[in-house]
């Protein structure tokens, strides 16, 4: 969506904003959604379930694991102040901009809030079956530091680039 606002002929400085702003999300999603990624692992690793139905629980035995997933499932979501609101609300009020001289991006501008909502909804949902749920089956113990040290990382730049988003 950055990307189609950047390639407006009508205003090169709303382009370059456009641009900045999809390049930020780039990053940004390479962090939440790397992430995620590892947390899954690491649940999948310690309980060898991949049925969020079996689990439950797992924050209070997988406490960095559920931290970290935790940050870059609200990050993904675009909740302040982490990283992923930065972007998607630049990528927002880049549309809002353009919506002034094409109406079409008032819409889209629109869309990717409410495509936002529902991505917090959708791993809201996976959080608490994974890990503030009832406990399940399983009471793992946390992953090793090798697993769970990036995990840490990219969550912390999740903050770190929610907070100071011009790093």
């Amino acid at each position: 969506l950055g990307v189609g606002v950047a390639l407006l002929p009508s205003s090169p400085a709303l382009g370059a904003l456009g641009l900045l702003a999809a390049l930020l999300h780039v990053v940004n999603h390479a962090c939440f959604k790397s992430c995620l990624f590892l947390s899954a692992g690491s649940v999948v690793y310690r309980t060898g379930q991949r049925d969020l139905g079996r689990l439950g629980g797992l924050a209070s035995s997988m406490p960095l694991t559920a931290g970290s997933a935790t940050v870059a499932s609200l990050a993904i979501g675009g909740v302040p102040p982490l990283n992923g609101f930065a972007s998607k609300w630049l990528i927002v009020v880049t549309c809002l901009l353009a919506g002034m001289r094409q109406p079409l991006f008032l819409l889209l501008g629109l869309a990717a809030l409410f495509i936002s909502l529902a991505t917090l909804a959708a791993f809201a949902k996976v959080l608490g079956a994974a890990f503030f749920g009832a406990p399940g089956e399983e009471r793992p113990r946390e992953v090793p530091a090798a697993m769970v040290v990036p995990q840490l990382v990219l969550a912390a730049l999740c903050v770190l680039l929610g907070v100071v988003p011009q790093l």
